[in-house]
C-alpha cells in the first residue's frame, strides 16, 4: 500500500463550514439624517408691521421680520403645521396659514409666507402714459392737487399706494402744446373699496 502524503499547504481533513447565526431581534435601525426648514416673510405695502410670530407644530416658536428668513435645524423627518401669527389686522397672508410642510431627511425644506398690508380705507391707482409721436421724454402725474407727485416717462405705467378710498381727481402736466391729449384733463376715478385697483391711461398724440 502506498501513502500519499498531502500536499504542503492542505489537509487531508475535509474542512467543515460553521455558520453562526445572531439572532438579534431584526435588522438594526438605521437612523435617518435630520432636516432643516427655512421660513422666508415676504412683506408689501404699508405700514410695515414690527414683525411676526412663526409657529411651528403650535409650540415652538421663534420671530419673523417683515422681509426676512428663519432656519429650524435639526428638526425630524415628516409633516409640519406651520403657522404666521401676531398679524395686524390690515395684513393678508396669500395662501395657506397655518400650512403644512413636509420635511425630508438631510434636506432643507423652504417656504414663503406672502404678506400684503394696506392701510385702512385705502387702495391702489395705477396711472399709464402712451405717447405717439415725437412727444416730451417724461411729464408729472398730480393726485388730489397735491397729495401725489410723481414724475412719470412717456411710456409708463405708475402705481400709487396708498390712496384713499372714494374719487380721486387724477391730471397730466407737462404736454406740449402741439400734442393732443386724448381724453379729460383732469380725470376723476374711483376707487370703490379697500384693497381694490382703479386705473386710467392718458394717451398722448405728437406731431412726427
Amino acid at each position: 500500500m502506498i501513502l500519499m502524503s498531502p500536499e504542503p499547504g492542505r489537509s487531508i481533513a475535509t474542512g467543515v463550514l460553521a455558520v453562526v447565526v445572531c439572532s438579534c431581534g431584526g435588522p438594526p435601525t438605521i437612523p435617518l439624517e435630520p432636516a432643516d426648514l427655512k421660513v422666508i416673510s415676504f412683506t408689501t405695502g404699508l405700514p410695515l408691521p414690527d414683525g411676526y410670530t412663526i409657529r411651528l407644530n403650535g409650540d415652538r416658536t421663534g420671530h419673523l421680520d417683515t422681509n426676512d428668513s428663519l432656519v429650524f435645524e435639526g428638526l425630524d423627518p415628516g409633516e409640519y403645521t406651520l403657522e404666521l401669527s401676531v398679524l395686524p389686522a390690515d395684513c393678508r397672508v396669500t395662501g395657506e396659514n397655518p400650512r403644512t410642510v413636509t420635511l425630508v431627511a438631510g434636506n432643507t425644506t423652504q417656504t414663503v409666507f406672502q404678506v400684503r398690508c394696506i392701510p385702512p380705507n385705502s387702495g391702489t391707482l395705477l396711472v399709464r402714459t402712451a405717447t405717439y409721436g415725437n412727444g416730451p421724454s417724461h411729464y408729472e402725474i398730480i393726485l388730489d392737487d397735491g397729495l401725489f407727485v410723481e414724475t412719470i416717462s412717456n411710456d409708463e405705467l405708475l402705481t400709487l399706494f396708498p390712496v384713499p378710498v372714494g374719487t380721486r381727481s387724477v391730471r397730466i402736466e407737462g404736454v406740449p402744446l402741439d400734442c393732443q391729449l386724448v381724453g379729460a384733463n383732469p380725470r376723476f376715478i374711483l376707487i370703490r373699496e379697500p384693497g381694490s385697483l382703479a386705473g386710467t391711461v392718458f394717451k398722448i398724440h405728437c406731431p412726427g
